[in-house]
């Protein structure tokens, strides 16, 4: 996550933090936003309209040019055998990149233990669909070549310092393609979501009281009806939002685009601080949450 450089806050804390039962004047903050879709959509829209809405050309020229970068790099790598598969590499283009994500979908649809499965001939499998739309060498190249972000091009340059370079072109245009098509309701809510994963990976957690115990932990910003408008990854220690402040930094990232227009966020004690609803009432943002008793 990157810190929003522009975001001015001031650093007093509020010392008088004793509760009263005396009732106190609220700022009436007026919700100044229409919310709602802020691009035009069709009539009769179907889903695969509102799909492409999301990702866009941008989106297919982004993983086209990374997996033709890979893929060239690959190529070029000493030892390539002159009959693997990677020799038999083409460019791909936009088109080949949507029908490749369309049978990844498809795959979660349609169940099977083993890829190869999807492009046999026996009457018990037979799904044409694959096989009328990408060759399965085809399918399984395009896999292995498939990036978002391009891997450092000199063994001796500096290794990223970011854990999430690898797809952190594809975080970033989701927040943003969602900023410029949709503007929220004035509720919104902030929490944390697990990703299953069990695998090794240096920022796995483990969340006792979850459903999936283990897994990546997301940070989301999301409306009522469970719409997310941004998210952003824990990716552990070495986290830019870590250290003194961290929750409350997370929470001025993720709606860092919403200051000003009047919101109410609601959030559990995780997040919310005294400190934190004291720089959200600056940028006229109502908070409502519980408090942890220290």
């Amino acid at each position: 996550m990157s810190t929003e450089s522009n975001l001015e806050f001031t650093d007093t804390i509020t010392t008088n933090n004793t509760w009263t039962t005396n009732e106190t004047d609220l700022f009436n903050f007026t919700f100044v936003k229409q919310p709602g879709l802020l691009v035009s959509v069709p009539e009769n829209g179907k889903p695969i309209d509102f799909f492409f809405m999301c990702f866009d050309e941008d989106f297919y020229e982004l993983i086209a040019r990374e997996t033709n970068n890979y893929a060239e790099s690959e190529f070029l790598r000493v030892g390539v055998a002159e009959r693997s598969r990677i020799s038999q590499w083409k460019p791909k283009d936009r088109d080949e990149i949507i029908a490749f994500i369309s049978l990844v979908i498809h795959t979660g649809i349609i169940k099977l233990n083993r890829l190869n499965d999807y492009w046999k001939n026996h009457h018990l499998f037979n799904f044409t669909c694959f096989s009328n739309y990408m060759s399965r060498d085809r399918f399984l190249l395009l896999l292995r070549c498939f990036h978002f972000s391009q891997n450092p091009t000199d063994q001796s340059e500096n290794i990223p310092t970011d854990r999430l370079f690898k797809i952190r072109p594809l975080i970033n245009y989701f927040n943003t393609k969602m900023n410029n098509i949709y503007y929220p309701s004035k509720e919104l809510s902030l929490d944390e979501s697990i990703v299953l994963w069990r695998g090794r990976l240096i920022f796995r957690q483990y969340i006792q009281n979850k459903c999936h115990k283990y897994g990546v932990k997301l940070y989301m910003h999301t409306e009522p009806n469970s719409l997310i408008i941004k998210f952003a990854v824990y990716t552990g220690i070495l986290d830019d939002q870590g250290g003194k402040g961290h929750a409350a930094n997370i929470v001025l990232h993720l709606v860092s685009e919403k200051l000003n227009n009047g919101h109410s966020i609601y959030m559990d004690n995780f997040y919310n601080s005294i400190y934190l609803a004291e720089q959200l009432l600056q940028k006229k943002i109502y908070c409502t949450g519980t408090l942890r008793s220290n």
